[in-house]
């Protein structure tokens, strides 16, 4: 978060980190409601890299709700993937006071992010993009780590790069001694797949690389002419046990 906190900041955004449940850890029997006076959330990236905010439902007839009583980030129309969620406790900061809360299942989506409110349809269908991580240690076990980002010219290139770094973090166990290969690969509808190489060493190496695969994604889809749908992005990370001088 501290390596982004100035892009995060100009979206508008002011993301704290806090203990979260996985992908196989969520209880299967876990769906709160979406009732007037229950918790919503709009969710941001959901899977083993976990991103929402959470307000409270002030309205509702049939599958329509209204919430927030303020903006998300008041950008009108949008396509937010919308679930219900339950406030676990509220953690108190001088700073920034914020809810800790578990989110449901995937329900519907925010349509509407105005001033005074956002709108949401339950049962509606939301467009997202795809992405796993796949780590490849030289001399360990293979992992694959996956999420749902939801559709956003600036936001999704940037929690890309966000997960693609944290992956890579965790994933090398002396950083100074080892290297990486980063193979990017961005399938976008109507299109070849775009596919991308990085190499590195160390953390600045790897704040490199998730700055590159930001700022080419951010290309593709933060353009003045056409934002294409881009289906699926993928990664996969090979983590060697020296540094290739040859590549870097």
């Amino acid at each position: 978060l501290k390596e982004f906190e100035d892009d995060i900041a100009i979206m508008g955004m002011d993301i704290v980190q806090a203990p979260a449940a996985g992908v196989g850890d969520k209880d299967e029997g876990f769906d709160p409601p979406l009732v007037p006076g229950a918790p919503v959330a709009g969710i941001l990236m959901d899977g083993d890299f976990s991103i929402s905010g959470v307000g409270t439902i002030t309205w509702r007839k049939g599958n329509r709700l209204l919430a927030f009583g303020h903006p998300f980030f008041q950008e009108g129309p949008v396509e937010i993937p919308m679930a219900g969620a339950e406030v676990l406790t509220v953690v108190r900061s001088v700073s920034r006071s914020f809810k800790l809360s578990n989110v449901g299942p995937v329900k519907g989506s925010i349509y509407q992010d105005r001033l005074t409110a956002i709108a949401g349809e339950i049962g509606r269908e939301t467009p997202s993009t795809k992405m796993s991580i796949h780590i490849h240690p030289q001399d360990g076990p293979k992992r694959t780590l996956t999420s749902k980002v939801f559709n956003h010219r600036r936001m999704s290139p940037t929690f890309c790069a966000m997960a693609l770094m944290e992956s890579i973090n965790d994933s090398m166990d002396t950083e100074n001694d080892q290297s990486f290969q980063v193979t990017s690969t961005l399938r976008i509808a109507g299109h070849e797949p775009l596919v991308y190489k990085n190499y590195g060493s160390g953390s600045s190496g790897v704040l490199s690389a998730a700055r590159g695969v930001r700022s080419a994604f951010s290309q593709i889809v933060d353009n003045p002419f056409h934002t294409p749908m881009v289906e699926e992005v993928s990664f996969d990370v090979s983590i060697l046990n020296k540094i290739d001088y040859s590549v870097l």
